[in-house]
Formats: structure tokens, C-alpha cells, sequence
């Protein structure tokens, strides 16, 4: 892991698609949340100078275009969308506040902030701050993206992203945890973002399957410590083919997940999975109308095998616990009516698809 020094430093391939799956899930985010809540946050702990040496915008002029760019946007004009930029180096906050002039004068109901100093001592004074007026945070997307593995304790999370509406999304270097798991000058930091000192199962096991147990310990951590109900993952990878870290999303909205998911495999359209610096610019093999269903047609029959099914409970188990997108349900769940593995009971009026209200019977069995 290089640390930049400079004040702005060129775009990698694998940050320019994080920056494509924030825009996505952005995209969806704002309309669902600006269309029921009076005041929307987003918040962005590492901001960074705003722009790369090419040129590209970086997450604070990402998340502002996204907004202001919106159709939707007109349509929201009583929602007030709060921007908070915190940046601890001087001269990247200053090229941040000269980058962030081009959307000067932003409309009456957007307000931007930016912030001098380290995310973890603005944020535990933004959280005192609200403890003392017996306030909780309006719904927050919280974009975390930090040099490393220290700055970002679990317990902070926890704190500040305790409203139901409240969301996380993280950079987790997962390979530098991994390199050095046992160094007594990480253990601190290492305690301190995952919420526990207990590595144990970690540690003993070969050095090569360590980076998954490390991303579904910091999962599972968000989800019993910061009370999150649901963690995704989505790897990037360098050109050598090595991980260079992992956007860990978490939330307690299923729809979030959703919407999240369809990020995912817009950056991904084959697997929806991870992103390799090797495909940049060369475009993806396969689409979302080719992707391979048989693995989810098994997991259904194995999951639901002589059951009767509603189809809200086979969207939740698809976006929860298999790779898939509700797209994805419907196609394997046509094939299989077609091919007699399910029996599909839809509600009055309705003779095709997958309405609200259908019923599925899995036959068992059903040799996939």
C-alpha cells in the first residue's frame, strides 16, 4: 500500500471503479431517500483534494454531480441535501475547497461543508454534539475511505451510525491486515477497526485464505456490533492480479441492498462480484443478459425444495444470501416453470412474470 504525498496524485484503474460503484448506488440512493425524508446526508471521511492529476473528479465532485446532474433532482426541492467533506491534509483541503467552487452557487437546498482535521476526531465531536441535544443523525450514506487501517475504530461506527437510515461505505485493506496480522505495532489499530482483539481463527489458518476471513469478520462485526442487518463485499484487484482492498457496504434496508447490488454488477455485468485493473478500458466478456443461472436455479431448490414460497421471500434469500439481483430471480424462475421444476401460482389478473403476490411450489428433487 503507497501512501501519496503529494497534494494530487494519478487515478488506478481499481479507484477510478470504486468511484463508478459509489456513482451507481448514489444514482438510486438520493431519489429513494429525498423522496420520504425532509434531509439527506452525505458524508465523506477521507475526501482528498477532489480531483486526480488527470483530471478525474474525485468523491466529493462524484457525489455533487451525481446529485445535481439527477432528473430527479427538480422534484426534490423540499429535501435539504447535506454535504460534509472532512480532509486533514491542509493543501489537499485547499485544492478540495478550490475544486468544489466550480458548482458555486450550489441551489438553496443543498448545503456543503468541508472539514479540517482526522475523521475520527470530527466525527466524536459531531457524535457528543448530537448525544448532549438528545438528537439522532438524519439518514446518512457514510463514504470511509482512509490510507490504511487505522482512523476508523468499530465502536465509532457504531455510535454515529446508529439511526436506522444510516449507511456505511468502506474501504477495508484487507491485504495490508493480512501482511501484517500479528505485528504488534497493528494490533491496536486492527483491534480498534474491527471491534475485537480475538484473531485467533485468523491467524492460524495459510496466509493465502486469510483476506475473506479478515472481510467476513469485519461483516459479521458491523453486523453484531454497529447492529447493521445486512454487509456486502466487492473486491478490486491490481493489474498483477492481487486484491488491493474491498468496498464493504453495510445497512439495515433491503432495499439498499438491492440497489447496492445492481451497482455491483453494473461495475461487474459478468459476476458482480469484483473489478481487475486488467479489464480496464477493455470492456466486459459477458452482459447481464448471458450470465450463468444454474448456480442460483441450485441454491433455490436446495434452499426451498418442496416448499410453497412467497416471491418477496425469494427476493430477500436471492439479494441476501446468493450473488444475484432480482433480474437474475426471475430469469432462472421463468426457466424453471418452463421446464416444469416449479408450479407458479400468481395472483387474480395476472398471467406471466413474477407479481407481488405470486407463489411458488419447488418440486424436489429438481436434478439441476
Amino acid at each position: 500500500m503507497t501512501v501519496p504525498v503529494q497534494t494530487v496524485w494519478p487515478i488506478e484503474p481499481h479507484t477510478a471503479a470504486k468511484h463508478e460503484l459509489l456513482r451507481h448506488y448514489l444514482a438510486a440512493w438520493f431519489p429513494i431517500l429525498a423522496s420520504r425524508e425532509a434531509r439527506i446526508i452525505f458524508l465523506d471521511g477521507f475526501a482528498g483534494p477532489g480531483i486526480y492529476s488527470d483530471g478525474s473528479p474525485g468523491s466529493p465532485v462524484i457525489a455533487l454531480r451525481t446529485l445535481l446532474n439527477h432528473s430527479a433532482f427538480p422534484r426534490y426541492r423540499r429535501c435539504e441535501f447535506i454535504f460534509h467533506f472532512i480532509e486533514k491534509d491542509p493543501s489537499r483541503l485547499d485544492r478540495l475547497q478550490t475544486e468544489l467552487q466550480q458548482f458555486d452557487p450550489v441551489p438553496s437546498n443543498v448545503k456543503v461543508a468541508t472539514h479540517p482535521g482526522e475523521f475520527q476526531d470530527v466525527i466524536e465531536e459531531v457524535s457528543t454534539s448530537l448525544s448532549s441535544r438528545n438528537r439522532r443523525l438524519a439518514p446518512t450514506l457514510a463514504f470511509v475511505d482512509p490510507f490504511g487501517v487505522s482512523g476508523v475504530p468499530m465502536n465509532l461506527i457504531s455510535r454515529f451510525l446508529d439511526s436506522n437510515k444510516c449507511e456505511l461505505f468502506l474501504i477495508l485493506m484487507a491485504n495490508h491486515l493480512n501482511r501484517f496480522l500479528s505485528a504488534e505495532h497493528m494490533r491496536s489499530s486492527r483491534d480498534s477497526l474491527f471491534g475485537t482483539n480475538d484473531f485467533s481463527e485468523i491467524e492460524s489458518a495459510p496466509s493465502g485464505e486469510r483476506e475473506p476471513l479478515l472481510v467476513d469478520l469485519y461483516k459479521a462485526q458491523l453486523r453484531d456490533v454497529a447492529r447493521f442487518q445486512y454487509a456486502l463485499d466487492f473486491e478490486m484487484r491490481r493489474v498483477n492480479g492481487t486484491v488491493a482492498y474491498y468496498v464493504v457496504y453495510a445497512t439495515r434496508s433491503l432495499t439498499g441492498v438491492e440497489k447496492f447490488k445492481d451497482a455491483m454488477w453494473k461495475v461487474d455485468p459478468s459476476t458482480g462480484s469484483y473489478f481487475s485493473d486488467r479489464n480496464w478500458n477493455q470492456g466486459s466478456l459477458l452482459t447481464g443478459s448471458n450470465v450463468e443461472l444454474s448456480q442460483l436455479q441450485q441454491r433455490l431448490g436446495d434452499e426451498f425444495g418442496g416448499q410453497d414460497v412467497s416471491i418477496e421471500r425469494l427476493e430477500e434469500f436471492t439479494l441476501v444470501d446468493t450473488p444475484f439481483r432480482k433480474p437474475h430471480l426471475r430469469s432462472a424462475l421463468k426457466s424453471m416453470e418452463s421446464s416444469g421444476r416449479i408450479v407458479v401460482t400468481r395472483p387474480a389478473g395476472s398471467r406471466r412474470g413474477f407479481p407481488e403476490g405470486t407463489q411458488v411450489r419447488f418440486n424436489r428433487g429438481l436434478g439441476i
